[in-house]
């Protein structure tokens, strides 16, 4: 059905991987499956792709109908126009759309297209709720008319819906399922000014330095830059606005550099970029542990906890960007100090700088506590500068977890469903219960279990601390939930206070997920 509508939807393709059809005319399906859970997914051109992408369903004998609801995709349209009045055909309109991983938000993006000989451009079957910001290409002039009489460049800049050079300034596209959009860009044509970038510490005197060049806000450009080996310099052509060039040398000695510079009417020499060496980052793993686990736990290249005597690190770290945009710093490796004895000496190698989300992820136990100098990384990001002046990570580890059990009220007799058919539980689908911390950051969510004709569950190896907790009638990924969308979610559930080596008892009710998802 669709979910705006509530009309049926004809030609939809349903899989149930072992069987596929599509709807009739009137929605209608009939899969053949063996008994069993299976996962089913629907998909139709025109309706956006779920969030819940596939179904989990309880195959038997005697079930009722099932019913599954589709929304309509949005669309935005537009026209680009130049300010020469020649045509602006093919133009490249690039679509970010805002995401979230672990409650941390940025634009990463979604799709692209050109303008045809018209001007115009159309983005379709686009996910909706959902905020999106479009961004054009960079357009040169060609030929000869490219250029005035002393050789300097024009073009058509890179610019932010609708009309900007700064994301803080976009204006931003709250999508609602079928909503259709439109937006036009007029792009003003512009000179392009010559720089000319030195490089200082090379330690690779032979070889080309590869640059790329960033906007004030840290968005990556599509600006080339040409490398001259016999003056050492690097040129790009740039128009008007505030940048900074980097680069990073790799090889047997890894170096990184930055240079920020501003453009205003005028070519810019005398810049040096100056490489620095990427030195390993301090990581110090100290555990609190009160109770030695039965058998042992691989992770990280260790053993743990085994007769080896080296407890490993008992600990995943991994570094993610906190740029706003398609982060894109890139390396780091998470491993043991080289020659060292003390098996709670760690580094990570091949960071450039920059703001940095750290993730950590116990092997055993949990993250207690992480911090770098004055900064809690569990809230804060880490900051690496030039060289990799940054100091040590230190990380503590507990074992003292606790758990929630819980009963799900009404499993067992029937109870309203997302699908729109009154279902026994325990027959049709699975029941998802989460537990989500109240007063960590969502880097810390953790503990999610499903309840299949059950009625009880049990979420084991949690940190002692408060928790929501409710059960879904859907599968969803909790660390991809916006923080509105995430405390929508847990304004529905029940308050569990987990304890060092104890267990919180909760009893739950079944949320429909369709519900929260309207609100």
């Amino acid at each position: 059905m669709n979910g705006l509508t509530h009309r049926p939807i004809a030609r939809v393709l349903v899989d149930g991987q072992q069987d596929a059809v599509l709807t009739d005319g009137e929605g209608r399906f009939e899969l053949k499956l063996p008994a069993g859970f299976a996962a089913i997914a629907v998909s139709r051109p025109g309706f956006a792709a779920e969030r819940r992408s596939q179904h989990r369903v309880n195959v038997g004998a005697n079930m009722p109908p099932l019913t599954f609801s589709l929304l309509p995709s949005a669309t935005i349209t537009g026209h680009v126009s130049l300010s020469s009045g020649d045509e602006a055909e093919g133009i490249r309109v690039m679509l970010y759309r805002r995401s979230y991983e672990n409650g941390h938000d940025s634009w990463r993006v979604r799709d692209s297209a050109r303008t045809d000989s018209e001007g115009t451009f159309r983005l379709g079957d686009l996910e909706a709720p959902g905020t999106y910001m479009l961004i054009t290409g960079e357009s040169m002039d060609a030929g000869p008319q490219g250029r005035d009489d002393l050789g300097l460049r024009f073009g058509y800049p890179s610019v932010i819906y609708p009309g900007v050079s700064d994301p803080a300034a976009a204006g931003l596209f709250s999508l609602s399922p079928g909503q259709q959009a439109v937006a036009d860009f007029v792009l003003a044509r512009q000179p392009y000014f010559p720089v000319t970038i030195g490089v200082a510490n090379r330690t690779n005197e032979e070889r080309t330095v590869p640059m790329q060049i960033f906007d004030a806000s840290g968005r990556r450009l599509n600006y080339s830059t040409q490398w001259f080996p016999q003056e050492q310099v690097a040129r790009v052509s740039l128009p008007n606005g505030r940048y900074y060039a980097e680069s990073t040398q790799r090889g047997d000695t890894q170096s990184y550099g930055r240079v920020d510079f501003t453009v205003a009417g005028k070519a810019v020499s005398g810049l040096v970029m100056t490489m620095f060496p990427l030195q390993p980052i301090p990581v110090h793993i100290r555990r609190e542990f009160t109770a030695t686990p039965a058998g042992g736990i691989s992770g990280g290249g260790y053993s743990i906890g085994s007769g080896s005597g080296d407890p490993g690190p008992g600990v995943s770290v991994a570094l993610t960007s906190a740029d706003t945009f398609d982060g894109h710093n890139a390396g780091g490796n998470f491993r043991r100090v080289d020659g060292s004895a003390d098996s709670s000496l760690y580094e990570i190698v091949n960071m450039t700088p920059g703001r940095y989300w750290v993730n950590a992820v116990a092997y055993q136990g949990y993250v207690s506590s992480m911090r770098c100098g004055g900064i809690d990384l569990l809230r804060e990001p880490l900051m690496i500068g030039e060289g990799n002046s940054t100091a040590p990570i230190d990380v503590t580890l507990r074992n003292d977890t606790g758990s929630i059990s819980g009963v799900i009220s009404g499993a067992a007799s029937a109870a309203p469903s997302s699908n729109g058919a009154d279902q026994a539980l325990g027959e049709i689908s699975a029941v998802s219960v989460y537990a989500v911390p109240v007063s960590s950051m969502p880097a810390q969510i953790q503990g999610a279990t499903v309840a299949d004709h059950s009625t009880q569950f049990m979420i084991s190896n949690l940190a002692p601390g408060e928790y929501r907790v409710f059960a879904l009638d859907e599968n969803i990924d909790v660390a991809t939930l916006s923080p509105e969308e995430r405390q929508r979610y847990m304004a529905r559930g029940v308050t569990a206070t987990v304890e060092a080596s104890s267990t919180a008892n909760v009893q739950l009710d079944v949320i429909p997920t369709s519900e929260v998802t309207a609100q």
